[in-house]
């Protein structure tokens, strides 16, 4: 059975399937916000932080986790109205309670703006060729990891009649060896949410999400058994200020699935991806913030900007006078000053600012980030100017930091250029993480963000801002 898939914005009327006999509620899912509003006039309604079972008027079991209440009062005479607005950051629907306990094996979800990336493979031409009964497997490619592995398939619609496949959409499925806790299985739609969001330098979210217990295998048997068995759909509070998924345009992406040797290629990205996933979580989520500032010019996605680069690995300044040199350059200076007769307040302004001479520079910090990426990829990706505009946006940074305390308006293209710059140097660290083939490496070019550097920024000496 297909899971179950609420409208947004209708109001299912539901009771409690712990206890029957408590109030009656409402269910709504709409703008990103699932709430249960529960009304009494026998007194005020409370609830502790276990999951809240409810029956719909369609017989579904919605099982509600991470729970918040506000209450409410109304009264008229000596009659009173007790209203609790119950507020899930997560829940899921299915012919069952999804309890606390319950294990994820199977998680499936379909990417908007990923479909010339799934299209264009020689699988989607197969299914669209052939009839759907003639069909071994409508998978492109699965790749494996020992966290888990990641299934990318086409769920297909029938011409009843001829057996002809009318449509095939992409669906992408997680699996896990183990059943997972929820936190889990959100941790890994999370992380194949940005690898794709990476791949394209755009916004790409998962949509439809789906779990089962079981997996594959044991879906199958329990159906040919006859046991009637489906999934739970999942629903995320998300916030009403979520953006719109962007597209991912395929000659931008470093990696693709049009061919087999590409597959094996998009393969080792996305494994590279998984397996080093603990300490690209931070970085990927600083990337997400800052591709949601892209459409403005602003000091605050300058700041998203140096927050992403900052999370990345080997950013942070390297030491070019050793730890104990710096000691004890600070003890000698240290005793001078007491032998001049500087008070104590100096002597601590004299050690810090040794500390910080202790350090590369910020202009041989980004050379140093530069030459890395120049070994990496082409050197025409970074260009000859990289350095300076990074240095730029480091001016304009204390600015920014301040609420665009003396950024003007004639600041506004230097500005602009310096953050593309960024965003650029960025993106290269990120992919160098990735095991890229020499191929895909040469595709980097084409990607969003280093695309529009080299548009803007590699074409102008930032000396000619003044």
């Amino acid at each position: 059975m297909s899971p179950p898939e609420l409208k947004q914005g209708h109001k299912y009327i539901c009771r409690p399937i712990k206890h029957p006999s408590e109030p009656r509620c409402t269910l709504v899912v709409e703008n990103g916000e699932i709430k249960a509003r529960f009304v009494s006039f026998d007194g005020k309604i409370s609830f502790d932080d276990r999951p809240v079972f409810l029956q719909t008027e369609e017989l579904w079991i919605a099982s509600l986790h991470r729970n918040y209440a506000s209450d409410g009062r109304r009264w008229m005479g000596e009659s009173t109205v007790h209203t609790t607005d119950l507020y899930s950051n997560l829940m899921l629907v299915g012919q069952d309670a999804w309890r606390t306990g319950d294990g994820v094996k199977s998680a499936c979800f379909r990417m908007p703006g990923v479909e010339s990336l799934f299209k264009t493979s020689d699988r989607y031409k197969k299914i669209m060729d052939g009839k759907a009964f003639e069909i071994d497997t409508f998978d492109i490619h699965v790749t494996q990891t020992p966290w888990f592995n990641v299934r990318l398939t086409f769920a297909v619609t029938r011409d009843g009649y001829y057996e002809n496949v009318s449509e095939a959409v992409p669906e992408i499925e997680l699996i896990f060896k183990e059943g997972v806790a929820l936190s889990e299985m959100l941790r890994a739609v999370t992380c194949t949410e940005r690898f794709f969001s990476c791949l394209s330098g755009r916004l790409l979210f998962a949509d439809s999400l789906s779990v089962s217990r079981h997996s594959q295998e044991e879906y199958l048997d329990l159906v040919q058994r006859g046991e009637l068995v489906s999934y739970h759909s999942v629903y995320r509070y998300h916030g009403k200020d979520q953006p719109k998924p962007e597209t991912l345009e395929l000659y931008a992406a470093p990696v693709n699935l049009v061919s087999p040797e590409a597959q094996q290629s998009f393969d080792r990205a996305l494994s590279s991806w998984i397996r080093n996933y603990d300490k690209l979580e931070y970085p990927a989520y600083t990337m997400i913030e800052a591709l949601k500032s892209r459409r403005t010019i602003s000091p605050n996605r300058l700041l998203n900007a140096w927050k992403w680069f900052e999370a990345l690995p080997e950013t942070s300044s390297k030491r070019v006078v050793k730890r104990e040199h710096s000691k004890t350059i600070a003890s000698l200076v240290s005793t001078e000053l007491k032998n001049l007769g500087y008070d104590v307040d100096v002597e601590q302004r004299a050690k810090s600012a040794i500390s910080k001479v202790s350090l590369e520079s910020n202009r041989d910090r980004f050379l140093r980030l530069t030459t890395l990426m120049q070994r990496e990829f082409r050197p025409s990706f970074v260009g000859q100017n990289m350095v300076d505009w990074l240095c730029k946006a480091y001016e304009f940074r204390g600015g920014a930091a301040h609420g665009g305390r003396g950024i003007s308006e004639a600041d506004f293209d230097p500005l602009e250029l310096s953050i593309d710059a960024l965003e650029a140097m960025n993106t290269l660290l990120l992919l160098s993480v990735l095991d890229l083939d020499a191929e895909p490496k040469e595709r980097v070019g084409q990607h969003r963000m280093v695309e529009t550097f080299h548009f803007g920024a590699a074409k102008h000496d930032p000396s000619s801002f003044v």
